[in-house]
């Protein structure tokens, strides 16, 4: 085999590689949500949901089946303790906000920052933690 010959089969592999690599990492959790929620400024439905790391920068893409929700920035949180695949909700009355994804066998997660309207209702009401069990 030249060498001519011998460098688009490597270009083709790194690139597959690649692909497949980038894609083994792309979702970080899959969970059944058995309540409306709101996710950064943006309210949805319940539902079957997969949240994806897009960047190294800490940005999640939140998918329903084929339809893309909304992209959120979260920040890196640390725990003692390694957990299981979840998401942590914190419920206002019968208002649920997304507000930290824990990656299984980890003991760090992603947290988004509280919204303008998660503020104004903290002040008012009782806070509750509800946590969803997720699977990788």
């Amino acid at each position: 085999m030249t060498r001519h010959n011998l460098f688009p089969m490597l270009a083709v592999a790194v690139v597959l590689l690649a692909a497949g690599s980038s894609f083994a990492q792309s979702t970080n959790v899959v969970a059944d949500v058995p309540f409306a929620f709101t996710i950064g400024n943006q309210s949805v439905p319940a539902g079957h949901y997969e949240l994806q790391s897009i960047s190294g920068e800490g940005i999640l893409a939140l998918r329903r089946g084929n339809e893309h929700m909304g992209l959120v920035s979260t920040h890196s949180i640390q725990s003692p303790a390694a957990y299981r695949s979840r998401l942590i909700f914190q419920r206002f009355g019968d208002r649920y906000f997304l507000r930290q994804i824990w990656m299984s066998g980890s003991n760090s997660g992603r947290e988004l920052p509280s919204t303008k309207l998660e503020k104004e209702l903290a002040g008012n009401r009782t806070l509750e933690s509800v946590a969803i069990v997720a699977s990788k």
